[in-house]
């Protein structure tokens, strides 16, 4: 699936520093998306890609500076943004992988990561796992 080279950069984006500023984040942790690209340090998996596309989407939709100015402000639009997103990821894991142990491993850490700091602590793992099912 990572045929989108344009599509992602390694450079900083600007909204990184809000990103950074709201939730303490750094950028070696975060994968940003802001409408047409996705920035990473890193290359991003098939998994993480078809997360972030849905944000694309999200963003076209809405507005890529709507979205994130409501995405800082309001924990329950970004509840329900990463949740899509999540969602996404988690449908997209269950159909491409086969090892039912490494599957799990990546679902519960998509909770994990959900009920994390990276989002300014919106669920407990708990509520993330019964949200993501």
């Amino acid at each position: 699936m990572n045929k989108l080279p344009n599509l992602i950069s390694h450079d900083i984006p600007e909204i990184y520093y809000e990103c950074k500023k709201h939730f303490g984040v750094n950028w070696s942790d975060v994968i940003i998306t802001y409408y047409p690209h996705i920035y990473a340090e890193k290359d991003i998996n098939d998994f993480k890609l078809v997360h972030e596309l849905q944000h694309i989407s999200q963003q076209e939709k809405y507005g890529v500076k709507e979205w994130w100015a409501r995405y800082f402000q309001d924990k329950d639009f970004r509840l329900s943004q990463e949740l899509e997103a999540y969602r996404q990821e988690s449908a997209f894991i269950m159909d491409k992988v086969k090892d039912r142990e490494y599957r799990f491993k990546l679902l519960t850490q998509i909770a994990k990561d959900l009920s994390s700091s990276v989002y300014g602590e919106m669920i407990d793992f708990e509520r993330a796992r019964k949200l993501l099912k």
